[in-house]
């Protein structure tokens, strides 16, 4: 019994399933401003030559600024004071027929003095704040659009960065006025987990080794406890013993 079991460990760990495993790809996206359109970037999708897809995961990695804008509508400079705004923004990432996911935030910004040229706009920015967002996406129907198809490799995904109705402030001259808008950037990153298509192949021999072996154990089981030795027996007409036939016992019992 040892053998057999021996033989079938063998076979075991030759032929494991293999783990999961996990290919990403990222995508730089370029600053985009609230009220702007829609910036496009291209996310690589799954390849199916690697194995079965289990599931996605999008993560958005980046900051939101915040900035207050001065607009000077005289024909000369005007100086101002306690310029302030907020605002609601929300940065939303969309896979056109796989997925949209989208965080909302209130960016503020202030600056407290500064002067603004005849007929320009300034803007103030309020600091960046980190900004973080993923969706875990596990639905078959949904993983499987994701498999790359038709020799398409990427798709075409889109940033949009919009805001809602926000709070704006300050002190100046007539002619002057304030406004607000907010920047947001970032990184996006598609994870893919997924099973291989298989093992790596082993070699010919190793598969005849290990049939070879599970098939001495099987004959070791099924020979009987304390077997007498097979001996070679004379053909009808012949005097002594075969020797080819004496080896050939052997073989059989052993």
């Amino acid at each position: 019994m040892k053998l057999k079991s021996l033989a079938f460990a063998v076979l075991l760990s030759l032929t494991g399933a293999a783990q999961a495993s996990l290919v990403e790809y990222h995508a730089s996206l370029a600053s985009q401003a609230t009220g702007s359109p829609a910036g496009s970037f291209s996310l690589r999708l799954f390849d199916s030559t690697l194995g079965a897809l289990q599931s996605v995961e999008l993560s958005f990695d980046g900051s939101l600024t915040d900035q207050v804008s001065v607009f000077n509508s005289n024909a000369v400079d005007k100086g101002f004071t306690n310029a302030r705004s907020s605002l609601p923004v929300t940065v939303n990432i969309n896979l056109p027929g796989l997925v949209s996911f989208s965080s909302r935030v209130t960016a503020t910004a202030s600056a407290a003095s500064g002067t603004v040229s005849a007929g320009q706009t300034a803007y103030f920015d309020g600091g960046a704040n980190p900004l973080n967002m993923a969706t875990l996406l596990e639905d078959a129907s949904v993983v499987s659009r994701f498999v790359a198809m038709g020799g398409a490799d990427h798709t075409t995904a889109l940033f949009l960065v919009s805001s809602g109705l926000g709070t704006v402030g300050g002190a100046a001259a007539s002619g002057v006025y304030f406004g607000s808008r907010a920047l947001a950037l970032g990184d996006v990153t598609v994870s893919y987990l997924y099973q291989p298509v298989s093992a790596v192949p082993l070699p010919s021999a190793t598969w005849m080794f290990v049939l070879g072996f599970l098939g001495l154990a099987g004959s070791r089981l099924t020979s009987p406890r304390g077997g007498s030795r097979v001996a070679a027996k004379t053909a009808p007409g012949l005097t002594g013993s075969d020797p080819g036939l004496a080896i050939s016992g052997h073989l059989l019992r052993w």
